[in-house]
């Protein structure tokens, strides 16, 4: 609902933080000391100063929380791009054509992984072949290595120790 609730890096605040905001509020509402040091200052703008926060979120939280009855909070919404688990299909087979291309000493790019693959009836993008191929471990080496498609060194020690 709310989309301004963030911190300065961008990310929300979290529920805790949030209930900072409401302690510290219902705190300085119940406190009579307070308005006689601060005539210039709204309740929102001394909130904002102790806690460093903007008022503008001062004043979302504290709107949200009244808005809603129940004492709690709106979720935010998940940041990102969603995580994608590639199927077991795939995995299984990128992992017995890179093996096997290595055995065989055959290059290797995406472009050929990509083919392979739209053989077996899978079709991926470019990009998304490589975030699958980095979630399960692999990475392409530098230089001439460049089109060997390496396992990361903590799949091969656990290749070792299960397998």
């Amino acid at each position: 609902m709310y989309s301004h609730f963030l911190k300065r890096n961008g990310a929300p605040l979290t529920d805790n933080e949030k209930s900072m905001i409401i302690n510290i509020h219902n705190y300085l509402l119940g406190d009579s000391s307070t308005s006689n040091d601060h005539h210039k200052l709204t309740l929102r703008k001394h909130i904002a100063e102790i806690l460093g926060v903007a008022e503008g979120t001062v004043g979302s939280v504290v709107s949200d929380w009244y808005n809603r009855s129940d004492d709690t909070f709106t979720p935010h919404k998940v940041l990102g791009r969603p995580k994608f688990q590639p199927d077991e299909n795939v995995s299984e087979l990128l992992r017995t054509k890179i093996l096997d291309a290595n055995k065989k000493a055959e290059q290797l790019s995406t472009v050929i992984l990509r083919q392979y693959l739209l053989e077996q009836g899978y079709n991926f993008s470019k990009w998304k072949l490589l975030r699958v191929l980095h979630r399960l471990g692999y990475y392409f080496g530098q230089g001439e290595r460049r089109n060997i498609l390496h396992e990361s060194p903590n799949n091969v020690a656990y290749r070792c120790r299960y397998l």
